[in-house]
């Protein structure tokens, strides 16, 4: 059982008013290495949106993440949990929770000329323990003690989205690591094997995934990784498992009758990233492993200063770090989503990373996340589509039957 070290945890007043709280909470408890643990924490009414997963971190900054645990509270599908008030530090307040997410491709396209597809995810617990270089939940993990609640909800959200057909959960987590002792994955995964026509992404770096395989999906469970070469998972990613590990755990639910598929994201151009890059690629299909679609995203969200302060910048491959350092001084790219990498450079690094892929499959369909239409232009000679008609891994209708996933599977 993987144990993670975590800071200040405080336990809301009203988990005890329910035996099946207090039990996970003590599951959780003997996961944590925590540096205290507060019990009946008080918290009072907060007002409006407010901060929950802090920012990004220094990379200097080995501080690990506080937790709170408390009881999300619904109605209808709005939502209120407790968590840390922004404006006072050390105060916990009832505050609305943003447990789904609904992503609008239309304003997207308009506002920030992003290719994207809408897509509907929701969450249980925000904030990861991965505590990636350029992830800005890192600093805070609110846990709803009472997920069940949030499985009851879901078949509100998708009465809501009728045109939705795939449904992402773990975009503000990483889900198994908590698991076993959580419990969500395995209410989820078999919440949607009851479904006829939607199906449940669980979206993971974990090679934590040996409750999941004894599970009756009924192969309405996708298993998508977030999936790095070797210096990135360890030097950008440094408390994820292996790329090897996270290869070996898709081959454990691909075995147990899963859908796997993989997102190359971000792509970090570190040292030597070809050279990984390509074994990453051949390990993936020599072990046997038939996603039906792999997405390519490079670093981004990332304005340059904050790129600098983040990662460790020895292991960044010294021409992508001029290109960044010249884009920023040129202040090249207005939009922060597509910093610290231009344009060119980007499709330097789709083109070498897909080619390498139609080398080894040529029949696993390669996509893109998050792209310009002039990038999806540069690169439709390796994907077959375009930005009117393109499968993604999380857009509305990007499960099976779509005829656009890859004939591999």
């Amino acid at each position: 059982m993987k144990t993670w070290r975590v800071g200040s945890v405080r336990i809301c007043d009203g988990v005890r008013s329910n035996p099946e709280w207090v039990a996970r909470t003590h599951r959780l408890l003997k996961r944590f290495h925590a540096q205290n643990v507060e019990w009946d924490v008080p918290f009072s009414q907060g007002e409006g949106w407010n901060l929950l997963s802090g920012t990004r971190r220094d990379f200097e900054d080995d501080s690990p993440p506080d937790v709170v645990i408390s009881v999300m509270q619904f109605d209808g599908l709005d939502a209120w949990i407790v968590a840390p008030k922004e404006e006072r530090s050390g105060a916990l307040v009832l505050q609305p929770y943003r447990w789904t997410v609904r992503r609008d491709a239309q304003r997207l396209r308009r506002n920030e000329d992003t290719v994207c597809q809408t897509a509907v995810q929701f969450e249980a617990i925000r904030g990861c323990l991965h505590r990636c270089c350029y992830c800005s939940m890192t600093k805070v993990i609110i846990i709803p003690v009472n997920p069940e609640a949030v499985v009851e909800h879901v078949d509100l959200l998708m009465a809501e989205h009728p045109g939705q057909t795939l449904f992402k959960y773990g975009a503000s987590t990483d889900a198994p690591c908590f698991e076993p002792d959580y419990g969500i994955s395995r209410m989820l995964v078999e919440h949607f094997a009851e479904k006829s026509r939607e199906f449940l992404m669980l979206f993971t770096k974990s090679d934590n995934v040996d409750s999941l395989l004894d599970l009756d999906h009924r192969g309405r469970t996708i298993m998508c990784w977030s999936l790095s070469a070797q210096t990135a998972a360890s030097e950008v990613e440094p408390f994820t498992p292996s790329t090897s590990e996270r290869i070996q755990a898709a081959v454990k639910c691909q075995d147990a009758g899963y859908r796997v598929r993989f997102r190359f994201s971000p792509i970090t151009p570190t040292d030597g990233w070809e050279t990984e890059t390509e074994a990453m690629v051949r390990e993936i299909f020599d072990s046997g492993l038939a996603p039906d679609l792999i997405t390519l995203r490079t670093i981004g969200w990332f304005p340059y200063d904050q790129f600098v302060r983040s990662m460790p910048q020895m292991t960044i491959d010294p021409h992508f770090r001029a290109i960044m350092t010249q884009a920023a001084a040129d202040e090249a790219i207005p939009v922060t989503r597509f910093q610290p990498l231009p344009e060119a450079a980007r499709v330097e690094i789709y083109t070498h990373v897909a080619g390498l892929l139609r080398q080894v499959s040529p029949k696993t369909r390669i996509s893109l996340c998050w792209e310009t239409p002039d990038v999806w232009a540069a690169m439709q000679e390796f994907t077959g589509m375009t930005p009117s008609g393109f499968v993604c891994n999380c857009g509305p209708n990007c499960a099976p039957p779509n005829p656009l996933l890859s004939e591999s599977t």
